[in-house]
């Protein structure tokens, strides 16, 4: 299936009614299903009253890696006229440990935000379960 072919039925899954994020527990029952088995970045772009706007993977990579870059990342969001925006990746082993890494560059992209006016509410690493990078006190 082409990208594009994705992103359009991406769009028609939450056209169907708008949808909340409350918690967590909310980004990985929606992004679950659509994350495959390389590791993929996406941003989930949000209203003031965390309603999603849309939602784009900005990047895939390789078994064990996939960099994205602020540009991308908030490329997605201003397109999308969004305030808040949450991150999520996948672990393809399972662990949803952050890296350092992981950590490290969550944190450029916090600052990052800042400087272009859009939070980013939290950064959900999916493998065999899930971690909330808020909810560890690493954002």
């Amino acid at each position: 299936m082409s990208y594009m072919a994705i992103m359009e039925s991406a769009q028609e899954y939450i056209a169907a009614e708008p949808r909340l994020i409350y918690q967590p527990q909310d980004v990985d029952r929606f992004i679950r299903p659509l994350i495959g088995d390389q590791e993929e970045m996406w941003v989930i772009n949000l209203t003031t009253k965390n309603t999603i706007i849309d939602f784009r993977m900005v990047t895939r990579g390789l078994v064990d890696r996939a960099q994205a870059h602020a540009r991308e990342i908030f490329r997605s969001a201003i397109i999308a006229n969004a305030c808040r925006i949450i991150l999520v990746h996948n672990h393809p082993s399972g662990n949803t440990e952050p890296s350092a890494v992981d950590i490290k560059s969550t944190k450029q992209l916090v600052a990052a935000g800042e400087i272009v006016g859009i939070k980013i509410l939290d950064h959900i690493i999916i493998g065999d379960g899930f971690t909330s990078m808020k909810e560890r006190g690493l954002l």
